[in-house]
């Protein structure tokens, strides 16, 4: 019988056809890594455009810009987004997204907090518990076998610190575990094998400057090198233990069938989601965006002709239709990937976070 703390809530995803719930992209992208992301943040302006809250221009390739559309969103929105919302238009009825430069930050903060609370209880706490503990134990064998070995071998008045030391980057390691484990529903496989091989690595420098640490009159090297592995497997592994909760996992079910959707809809199907909804493609996009499959669900559309966006204004009227598509989707790049950027205290260089269009 397993112990309650460490049982494991296996996935069943259920495909969905949209997003579960009336859920919003913000809050979706949230619960897909635990995290909310600058990418998260920024999905809320297609999300608000496809709304009909705001209008995008584009009538200046090099600068988009945003229209106000509504003075106050509807009282079933939540909190957090009529908070973005006020955010965006702050200063005005329009902005464009390099305005929202050194001051939008604010606003992204707060919507994150509220975010972050909204969405606890995602893992239960006693296996969180179990897991730092079983990382911070592994951790802990490496100061106390050489310890243990040196009291036997010498008076006690020569302990060894350095080996405790140990568990610093033991937790280092449970932590970088953790996250790549949080992230394994959003990442693709090559860029999950990427970070694994990071953490291996890290594994592999623990144990070599750990052997190089205790003293040879200790230990030999090579139980050193075996005890130093066998610790970071530990601490690697503990992060299994974490378990979901029970309303967390049925939320991620119907996240993961919705992504699965995105990823595996054929195209004769898609066709024929645009005939009764010709904006469909538009509906999904900030979705796509913050499950880290926009690139994939843009593709599934290159050869299917589309309507531009109902909230999209601008002048290239006998535009083609194919280009019309590559020029919204530039322009959805360019606001995705400038407000990411913007998204940072005045006194920070450069963009914090990846645009999930980019």
């Amino acid at each position: 019988v397993k112990a309650p703390c460490v049982s494991k809530a296996h996935l069943t995803p259920v495909v969905n056809f949209e997003a579960p719930n009336n859920m919003d992209p913000l809050l979706m992208g949230k619960l897909i890594d635990t995290r909310v992301n600058n990418e998260d943040i920024t999905s809320m302006i297609f999300y608000f455009a496809d709304k009909g809250y705001l209008k995008i221009s584009l009538d200046e390739n090099n600068s988009p810009t945003l229209i106000r559309i509504v003075r106050n969103l509807p009282n079933s929105c939540t909190d957090y987004e009529k908070i973005m919302f006020e955010g965006l238009f702050a200063h005005g009825e329009t902005v464009t997204p390099a305005q929202l430069a050194n001051r939008f930050y604010k606003t992204s903060e707060r919507v994150t907090a509220m975010v972050n609370s909204r969405a606890r209880g995602l893992f239960t706490s006693k296996s969180m518990s179990v897991a730092v503990l079983f990382a911070a134990l592994g951790g802990l064998l490496l100061g106390v076998a050489p310890f243990a070995l040196g009291l036997i071998q010498i008076s006690v008045k020569y302990l060894l610190v350095a080996p405790f030391l140990a568990i610093i980057p033991a937790l280092i390691i449970f932590g970088a575990s953790q996250t790549v484990r949080w992230y394994e529903l959003k990442i693709s496989k090559k860029k999950k094998a990427l970070f694994s091989l990071l953490i291996a690595l890290g594994c592999a420098a623990l144990s070599l400057l750990y052997a190089l640490l205790v003293p040879h009159w200790i230990m030999d090297f090579v139980p050193k090198l075996l005890l130093g592995a066998v610790c970071s497997a530990v601490c690697v592994l503990s992060v299994i233990i974490v378990s979901r909760s029970d309303a967390y996992n049925a939320q991620l079910n119907q996240i993961v069938g919705f992504k699965s959707f995105i990823l595996l809809a054929e195209k004769e199907k898609l066709e024929k989601m645009l005939e009764d909804d010709p904006q469909f493609y538009y509906h999904i996009l900030p979705y796509a965006q913050v499950l880290g499959v926009s690139d994939v669900w843009q593709d599934k559309f290159e050869s299917i002709a589309l309507p531009p966006p109902s909230y999209v204004t601008y002048s290239h009227s006998t535009m083609h239709r194919v280009l019309e598509f590559h020029m919204i989707n530039s322009a959805f790049k360019n606001i995705t990937r400038t407000v990411s950027n913007k998204i940072v205290p005045p006194s920070s260089s450069g963009g914090s976070g990846r645009g999930g269009f980019s």
